[in-house]
Formats: structure tokens, C-alpha cells, sequence
């Protein structure tokens, strides 16, 4: 039985990754987050990946022969501001992981950000597309995924795209805003790909099992924008009565500059015969569901 690590598992990959090994009996899993309210949970180990002493005492501990890495950074905008904390988690944290798991003979299985692009592109990006940043969240990811590489030829990087699930995210700030809204402004001019945690996590399950190693982009097939998005999350919602309003990225005035067009194709997943769901028929399941 080998043993899994997941770091930052009580984030909506996290969470969904633990639902879906928890099933499998091949595996011993532990779970890892930094504290807070939402993760005072007596089977999950307090691990922040900043701090080396805390990461070699784990990682030494558990030995664990994988690590799935979903700690991270993610707020966009605030990492423009708070570069230093941004950083220390995407970078640092990254490179005390690859470090140590490359001591212990631990695959690591990062996660990183279709961000990574400048969106330059008028196709989906491939795996062996050359990454451009447009801002620092993205800037740190791709730093990152160098480390990863750099320390392991045999370890996965694992993109993966506008991502919603168990927590805060687009689909759920946009059911929350029906609550009291009757118009939601949405910007219509940034495409990608609506993946669901779920439909991630499945994918990286199906990469351990095949020992895969390298860089693989597992996004939910379909490019939408987010204004399409919003459209079809209220008609699966059934609320009619709501109207979605398109505005300019430069209307909305984010801190954080974001790609125009960062749709990804799953290349080499699909290389491996593996292919996501459309993003459309994957968030009517996960609406039902919900």
C-alpha cells in the first residue's frame, strides 16, 4: 500500500482528491492543510509548506511515497499586493516539497495554472507552450513548476483551469449573488476552460496510477467565457428572473492583469487515452449534485 500525501486538502481540489482516493484501497492517504477554523479536523496535519522545519518534520515522518502538492497561494488580485506571502507559499513551499521529496524517492504532483499564459494564443494551449505571465500569482506558478522539474524529471506538473467546487469560487459567488441581486455584472472578453475539482482530481488519480511523469493540462474540455458561464449557470439554476450583464475586463478594473484567451488542450492526458468531460455537461452533473 503506498502512501499519499495531499497538501492543502481542505481546498476544493484538496477535498476533492480526498473523496475520491478515500475510496481506493491501494492507498494509505494523509491529509495536510495550514490551520485554520475551517480545517480543525483531527485527521488533518497542520503543514505549512513555508516553513521548512515544519515540512521536514511531515514529510519525515509520514514518508510518504506521494505528494500531491494543492497548497497554494490563489488569490489573484492580493498577491499583486502581497508579494512576499504569494511567494513564500508558491515558491518557497514548492521548492522545501520538491526538496524533500526527492529525499525521501516521494513522486510530487504540483499544481499549477493555465495563468501561467499570456493568452496571446487564439488556440488552447499545449503542454509545450512556452509560459508568459501577465501578473505575479502567475509569475511565482511558473517559477514553480521549473523547481518542480529541475528537482525530478519523474514528478507531474498538473494544470488545471477556472476551477470550481466544494468553497469559494465563481459558480458559488454567482448562485450566492441571486440571493440578493436581480443584475450581475460578469466580464465577457476572458476565455477558458470551467473545470470542476472533481473532474481534476480523477484526472490526477488516473496520472499516479499510470506513473506518468512531465506536464499534463486536465481542464474540462469547451472554451466559454465568463460572462457564457454565468449565462448557463443560471439557466442549469433555473433562475430566469436574474440577468447577467457583459462588461470589459478593463470595466472591472481587476488588480491582477489576466489573459485574454487561457484555454489549455489535455494533449497528453488524451495521448494516455484519457479524456475530461465537456464543461457544460460537467456542471449540470455537479449542479444536481450540488
Amino acid at each position: 500500500m503506498k502512501k499519499l500525501l495531499i497538501t492543502g486538502a481542505a481546498g476544493q481540489l484538496g477535498k476533492a482528491l480526498a473523496k475520491e482516493i478515500s475510496f481506493r484501497e491501494d492507498f494509505r492517504l494523509y491529509l495536510s492543510a495550514k490551520s485554520s477554523p475551517e480545517t480543525e479536523d483531527e485527521e488533518m496535519i497542520f503543514l505549512d509548506v513555508a516553513n521548512w522545519e515544519n515540512c521536514q518534520a511531515v514529510l519525515m515522518k509520514i514518508n510518504p511515497d506521494i505528494i500531491i502538492n494543492c497548497a497554494a497561494f490563489t488569490a489573484v488580485d492580493v498577491a499583486e499586493a502581497n508579494r512576499e506571502e504569494a511567494y513564500a507559499v508558491n515558491v518557497l513551499g514548492v521548492e522545501n516539497l520538491a526538496k524533500l521529496a526527492r529525499e525521501i524517492s516521494a513522486k510530487l504532483v504540483h499544481i499549477s495554472t493555465d495563468y501561467i499564459f499570456d493568452g496571446e494564443k487564439d488556440e488552447p494551449y499545449a503542454e509545450d507552450d512556452i509560459p508568459n505571465p501577465l501578473n505575479y500569482y502567475a509569475q511565482t506558478k511558473a517559477e514553480s513548476e521549473k523547481i518542480v522539474l529541475e528537482y525530478s524529471p519523474g514528478n507531474i506538473i498538473f494544470r488545471t483551469a477556472w476551477m470550481y467546487g466544494e468553497g469559494k469560487n465563481f459558480v458559488n459567488t454567482i448562485l450566492k449573488l441571486t440571493q440578493t441581486k436581480r443584475e450581475i455584472k460578469v466580464v465577457s472578453d476572458q476565455w477558458g476552460n470551467l473545470t470542476s475539482a472533481e473532474a481534476a482530481a480523477k484526472a490526477i488519480v488516473f496520472l499516479i496510477n499510470r506513473n506518468a511523469q512531465g506536464i499534463f493540462h486536465g481542464c474540462c474540455k469547451g472554451v466559454a467565457n465568463w460572462y457564457e458561464i454565468a449565462k448557463k449557470v443560471l439557466e442549469l439554476a433555473e433562475m430566469n428572473d436574474v440577468k447577467v450583464i457583459p462588461i470589459t475586463s478593463e470595466e472591472y478594473n481587476a488588480p491582477a492583469k489576466r489573459p485574454r484567451y487561457s484555454a489549455m488542450a489535455n494533449k497528453h492526458l488524451e495521448e494516455m487515452g484519457y479524456v475530461m468531460p465537456q464543461w457544460d455537461e460537467e456542471l449540470e452533473r455537479w449542479l444536481k449534485k450540488k
